[in-house]
């Protein structure tokens, strides 16, 4: 009976042990990733390893994702790793228009130019925030378009009023400018 009851405690412990063991582990290996797109959408720090080698005897496919270091630890050189980073270019930056609307210069409306830079190329990666800068200086009797892009469901209805006071109060105080 002791035989028994021993064995039942020993195999409930080893069964929590392993699930525990498989909670740990990094966000990549929790994916459980077949393929390099699924792996490195998993997170940021996550990669892929090109090798087909490196995978040992009866290890998933899922195994050829993780944070790099695990893979470089388990032989997976920096050149085999997909690991594709976010970036951004600048496209085109003329400088922002300065005149007076007391001038006697006229522009064209192609030639006014309100914001800097004017296209930007951005490659985003899931999980990797990507930030730039705008400068803005508006153009003496020039009118301006303001646009929204907003989420239009039904969760986000308190932030739609808010969105439309604060555009009518901007609106008032570019008048006053």
């Amino acid at each position: 009976m002791d035989y028994k009851l021993t064995l039942i405690a020993g195999l409930c412990c080893c069964s929590f042990l392993y699930g525990f063991a498989q909670q740990g582990g990094s966000e990549c290996l929790k994916a459980n990733a077949k393929s390099c797109g699924e792996c490195i959408q998993a997170g940021p720090n996550c990669g892929w390893c090109t090798n087909l080698e490196f995978l040992q005897e009866g290890e998933p496919t899922s195994a050829r994702c993780d944070d790099l270091a695990a893979l470089k630890s388990k032989g997976c050189s920096e050149n085999e790793m997909e690991n594709p980073r976010g970036s951004q270019e600048t496209r085109e930056n003329k400088p922002l228009t300065h005149r007076n609307k007391d001038t006697a210069e006229k522009l064209k409306p192609e030639d006014i130019t309100q914001i800097q830079p004017q296209k930007l190329s951005l490659k985003l990666r899931s999980g990797e925030p990507q930030a730039f800068s705008l400068k803005f200086k508006r153009a003496e009797d020039y009118p301006i378009d303001l646009y929204y892009l907003m989420d239009l469901s039904f969760s986000m209805k308190d932030d739609l009023e808010n969105v439309k006071s604060l555009g009518t109060a901007l609106m008032r105080e570019i008048g006053r400018a």
